[in-house]
């Protein structure tokens, strides 16, 4: 565990930490041993990109979205700022609610619900490509 400890320069009992629970690991440090072990790191690497994308979602349905994934205005706004504080659960909270909406056509339904009718017809397409990558980008 030393040389994993070096590669990633942390300390042991940072790295025996992650080995108990798997879910500690934080995307850079996976980043790092992707590109060690030759490993492609696009998911990685595109997670800087999730919060900026979420961010440019319409007020109602990044407000939904944050809300059916059970993160906090304030929790989003520090992954915005840092991409490398996202938790494993978080992430899997997020894509567990945007395949959700995928499934069952939800996006289509806050879309008709907008007031904004000729906008929210140009945005649907729009919106559901970003979300449809962004759940196969977290998964």
């Amino acid at each position: 565990m030393t040389d994993l400890a070096d590669l990633l320069c942390t300390s042991y009992n940072v790295i025996a930490l992650r080995r108990r629970n798997s879910a500690n690991w934080r995307p850079e440090e996976l980043k790092q041993l992707a590109k060690e072990f030759g490993m492609p790191t696009d998911a990685i690497i595109s997670l800087k990109k999730l919060a900026s994308r979420i961010d440019d979602l319409p007020d109602f349905i990044r407000t939904q979205l944050l809300k059916e994934a059970r993160l906090s205005k304030h929790k989003f706004a520090a992954r915005y700022v840092d991409y490398n504080s996202w938790h494993y659960t978080e992430l899997e909270q997020l894509a567990c609610t945007l395949r959700i909406w995928q499934d069952t056509k939800k996006l289509d339904t806050l879309l008709n619900r907008s007031t904004e009718k000729i906008g929210a017809e140009v945005m649907a397409p729009a919106i559901e490509i970003i979300l449809i990558q962004q759940v196969n980008l977290i998964h």
